[in-house]
């Protein structure tokens, strides 16, 4: 949605980046992203929501950065797609951990879980059946992220919104889940 208009810039970077890095294995990047994201809920819980931010970026940066290493060195496998999912999803679940720590109503925030994970595990099912992938571009993870940090910075700064960006925010996740159902059927629809 918002930073797909950025994508092309972003892979710029992120490849000059990843050069000086091509000896790595993207797949142990993939999982240092998990460490990192685990130390988000712990830096709320513990009252540090500034490094608990910058863990959030740093995890999100590793989570891009392995993508563009492993296309860079050639190291694109299955296997590290469905690790690179999976660290996806727990990192997910960890990052609105925080936002119920932070003081978010949980139900909410577990209705957003719910809707994310939905979004997500739409297209992989849509794939997996057959398919064309497809990118919803609405709501897209990196999207997610930016919405995240600012919704801690809004639980530091600007407690008293912090109810009602969550509501928003948990409808817009809910439209999400509607435009990936919509697609995901589409898609199917079209190629039977």
């Amino acid at each position: 949605m918002v930073l797909s208009s950025l994508r092309p810039t972003v892979k710029r970077i992120l490849e000059k980046i990843a050069i000086p890095l091509s000896g790595l294995n993207p797949n142990i990047i993939t999982l240092l992203s998990i460490p990192v994201a685990a130390t988000v809920p712990v830096l709320v819980y513990i009252e540090e929501p500034g490094l608990a931010i910058l863990a959030l970026l740093v995890s999100g940066f590793l989570d891009i950065l392995d993508g563009a290493l492993a296309r860079l060195s050639g190291r694109t496998t299955r296997a590290g797609a469905y690790l690179d999912s999976m660290s996806d999803r727990v990192s997910d679940t960890l990052y609105y951990l925080a936002l119920s720590l932070a003081g978010y109503d949980y139900r909410l925030v577990v209705l957003a879980l719910g809707f994310t994970i939905t979004v997500t595990y739409s297209k992989a099912r849509a794939h997996s059946l057959g398919g064309m992938e497809y990118s919803h571009r609405f709501l897209e993870r990196s999207d997610r992220l930016i919405i995240i940090v600012g919704l801690l910075l809004v639980a530091i700064y600007l407690p008293g919104y912090m109810q009602v960006l969550m509501l928003i925010y948990t409808s817009l996740l809910g439209i999400a889940v509607a435009a990936a159902f919509y697609k995901g059927f589409k898609v199917l629809a079209e190629s039977s």
